[in-house]
């Protein structure tokens, strides 16, 4: 009986020491099915991130010979197509600075072909604006587009004036008469209606200047005309003030009457036409910021 139930003791004991060993077996399994299926994700997106990269580099290069392309279809034949050219290389560079070393120079080359600076000649003038030209007196004459330069300007903006107008002070004088009624006491205690006779005098001074324009920027690298036109210049003034005139010998209530205006005159004949010579330069300069720019 005893070696009986020695046998069966033996016999369970192997039996839970296999039970734990097949347990600790799957607890085992399962831990490296787990660490493989991580490492097999892990390998998945590292293959899909190096695919994504390898497709944004393709999309990329892809994009970059076209931008090469159509840059180099843009001829250099006037000023606007060499910024547009010029502009075309620097948006490569920009989109992909890989390129940057390959086309420098190509951009250094379009560079020294694009006008950059200017300045003017004026004929035609007459004695007034020939004097503000002698003396500078005038106000920045700068555009958008070029800087202002006596040395070997790239480009010449050529002026040319005409039908020349000063029209110098002339004042008039429109006289209106008025008139209110009031009533006083006189010394015997009666009620008298007094009518109160007054003049209003406006006094208007008006001043003027026009005059005509032709005027055309040339690139002196190329003899091209980058813009022409031709405007009228009016300058024109006018200034008035009102002072009032009683002609009653009776009155009680002055304070009916408005006060005298303030006397205003219009620009001297040298402010009139400094006003107009810089009204001409901000015209042509409108005009030459609708061109194309590297600044």
């Amino acid at each position: 009986m005893k070696k009986t139930l020695l046998i069966l003791l033996t016999l369970l004991l192997l039996s839970c020491v296999n039970l734990n060993d097949s347990i600790t077996h799957s607890v085992r399994n399962e831990n490296n099915k787990s660490s493989n299926t991580k490492s097999n994700i892990l390998t998945t997106q590292k293959d899909n991130d190096n695919k994504k990269k390898s497709n944004s580099s393709n999309v990329k290069i892809a994009k970059t010979q076209n931008l090469i392309k159509e840059a180099e279809a843009i001829p250099e034949d006037t000023y606007a197509n060499r910024v547009k050219k010029y502009k075309a290389y620097k948006a490569i560079i920009t989109y992909n600075p890989s390129y940057k070393s390959k086309f420098n120079s190509k951009i250094s080359e379009l560079s020294s072909k694009i006008e950059k600076t200017y300045n003017f000649n004026i004929n035609g003038v007459d004695l007034v604006f020939q004097d503000l030209l002698n003396n500078n007196s005038y106000n920045n004459t700068e555009n958008k587009v070029f800087t202002y330069s006596n040395n070997n300007p790239d480009v010449t903006l050529q002026i040319e004036m005409s039908s020349i107008n000063y029209n110098k002070p002339v004042v008039n004088v429109k006289t209106v008469p008025k008139e209110y009624s009031e009533e006083y006491i006189n010394n015997e205690g009666n009620k008298i209606l007094n009518i109160v006779k007054y003049y209003e005098n406006e006094t208007t001074e008006t001043a003027g200047l026009t005059f005509v324009i032709d005027y055309k920027l040339v690139s002196n690298l190329t003899g091209e005309v980058l813009i022409s036109d031709r405007k009228s210049i009016e300058k024109n003034y006018k200034e008035s003030w009102k002072t009032y005139y009683i002609s009653s010998f009776r009155i009680d209530k002055k304070k009916q009457i408005p006060s005298d205006e303030t006397e205003k005159h219009v620009p001297t004949k040298e402010e009139i036409y400094q006003a107009a010579f810089q009204e001409m330069f901000d015209i042509i300069n409108k005009d030459i910021n609708t061109l194309p720019s590297i600044k």
